[in-house]
């Protein structure tokens, strides 16, 4: 059996009900934007113009990364060493997430500067200016801690598996779970209603981890969940991490699947 031929867990959800309607929901907040900054650049308002074109740019790259992700578009891209081995996020994925916070700065600094100065009109909007920097300055935030989150990690996220236990980092977090604390590697949650294709680390104090999007790191994500599962399983073979047998014995799909 192959990496890309392993059965996925029977509770995972295929995802493709979300991704299309979060599909039509930004087609219709595009298609808002494009009407809005047409007609602010008609009635000659070209800061407004500039403004509402220019927020569509982060929220379509946003959306071709997550299908991308969803539909198995991604690669492997990982490596064995003498401390474990590492899977870190697609790499496609990881540029078009970081290109979405990089022109969301800009884009939220210039919202931020002409709606105090005054130059884009908000009056049509109920919340005017106050609601409007409400929304843009932590946004803007936002996507300048998250540039700062993938600097420190080396990228938007990576999952290690080591002989002692698994690392889980994403641009928000870092935690690591010891092998001899988990109950269970389970394919849903208990505690997050919204994931997708999840791998559930149950400890022995009855609260759980989760590493949320296995998709990312492996194609279709299945090979990882496998992948943690054999280890946690069959401690007699975690020395294959410390060396490539991991990695092989992944892209062969030689997992213990009960």
């Amino acid at each position: 059996m192959s990496l890309l031929t392993l059965p996925e867990p029977a509770n995972w959800p295929s995802g493709r009900g979300l991704l299309q309607r979060v599909t039509w929901g930004v087609a219709a907040l595009v298609a808002a934007g494009v009407f809005t900054g047409t007609h602010r650049l008609v009635v000659g308002d070209h800061v407004g113009a500039v403004v509402f074109f220019s927020f569509l740019v982060p929220i379509v790259v946003f959306l071709a990364a997550a299908h991308l992700a969803v539909r198995g578009h991604t690669s492997l891209r990982a490596d064995g060493g003498s401390t474990g081995t590492t899977l870190r996020a697609d790499r496609t994925f990881t540029t078009l997430v970081l290109a979405t916070c990089g022109s969301f700065v800009p884009i939220g600094i210039y919202f931020v500067v002409v709606t105090i100065n005054g130059d884009l009109d908000l009056a049509g909007f109920r919340h005017g200016r106050v609601g409007a920097l409400l929304l843009a300055v932590p946004a803007t935030s936002s996507a300048i801690g998250c540039l700062m989150g993938a600097w420190r990690r080396g990228g938007i996220g990576y999952v290690k598996l080591t002989p002692a236990g698994i690392e889980i980092a994403d641009i928000r977090r870092y935690e690591s779970v010891s092998w001899t604390d988990l109950v269970a590697v389970d394919d849903h949650s208990e505690s997050k209603r919204r994931t997708l294709k999840p791998i559930v680390l149950r400890l022995r104090d009855g609260t759980e981890k989760t590493i949320d999007g296995a998709y990312l790191y492996v194609p279709n994500g299945a090979g990882l969940y496998w992948m943690v599962r054999h280890y946690w399983r069959h401690p007699e073979d975690r020395v294959e991490l410390i060396d490539h047998r991991a990695l092989e014995r992944l892209r062969d799909g030689q997992f213990d699947l009960t």
